[in-house]
């Protein structure tokens, strides 16, 4: 939701559109999935108490892989296209800023790292299932591993109306809504709050070639922090899962902080 609204906030409109609906389908199939999960498991709801499920109820797993490699925006599915139109017209829009871009590029990567700590935690490791749950462990019916199916092939497809220029697509949703957008559903100007190498590029030479190879970076950059945020999850939850419980020990005030949701709910 934060990235539709920065998409509209620096008034890329038809980029906040185009990821509320890649984001209808891969967010509603992790939904859908958990709820599969769930039901798998009789009700239980505690990650801590599951693991190992991805043999068990293999259409679940690879549908709910796939939603969190879409939510995680790696490259091919819907997410990678929605978020980083998002993300380069907050770094180049005259609306935009750097450290706008930056806010969300860091949140990305917190996205990609919760996202697979909830698939690893849920799919792989050892099994910490109750006795008495483990043996009644059942895949989901059709009437709910069928919408599953469709949402992932969603997740995976759904992007394509909206493939950049710079990846040679038409970026037809584009299109679609610039009669009712009209500025707001074309790629913003580069703003002075680009640092002056970024201006130079943004601008870009012959043919706009640089302000090209700009964005191409920026894809590359929001890539490669999502790929660390999903592999400081594998570290934490299937390579070394101790790891988690010694940093609670030894950050306990901010473990704490963290584990309350900053007191929000007694203030």
């Amino acid at each position: 939701m934060g990235y539709m609204f920065l998409g509209v906030g620096v008034g890329a409109y038809s980029a906040g559109i185009f990821h509320l609906m890649t984001h209808a389908f891969f967010k509603g199939l992790l939904f859908l999935g958990a709820g599969s999960v769930m039901h798998a498991l009789s009700g239980e709801l505690d990650m801590r108490k599951m693991g190992a499920l991805r043999k068990k109820i293999p259409y679940t797993f690879w549908t709910f892989f796939i939603a969190t490699l879409a939510i995680a925006g790696i490259p091919g599915l819907s997410g990678f296209f929605s978020k980083d139109e998002i993300l380069w017209q907050a770094f180049s829009s005259s609306h935009g800023h750097f450290l706008l871009w930056l806010v969300a590029a860091i949140a990305a990567g917190m996205t990609a790292f919760y996202m697979f700590r909830a698939l690893f935690m849920t799919f792989f490791g050892q099994s910490r299932v109750d006795e008495h749950v483990a043996h009644h462990i059942h895949e989901s019916p059709k009437i709910m591993t069928v919408p599953l199916m469709v949402l992932a092939a969603l997740s995976i497809i759904g992007g394509y109306i909206g493939v950049p220029h710079v990846l040679g697509g038409a970026n037809q949703i584009h299109e679609f809504l610039a009669p009712v957008l009209g500025g707001g559903a074309e790629p913003a100007k580069a703003h002075a709050g680009i640092s002056i190498l970024s201006q130079a590029w943004a601008s870009g030479g012959e043919g706009g070639g640089h302000g090209a190879a700009l964005e191409l970076l920026m894809m590359v950059v929001s890539v490669v922090i999502a790929l660390i945020g999903i592999g400081i999850a594998y570290l934490f939850y299937v390579k070394n899962p101790v790891l988690p419980k010694l940093l609670a020990e030894r950050w306990k005030g901010l473990y704490k902080l963290v584990f309350n949701k900053y007191y929000v709910d007694e203030l």
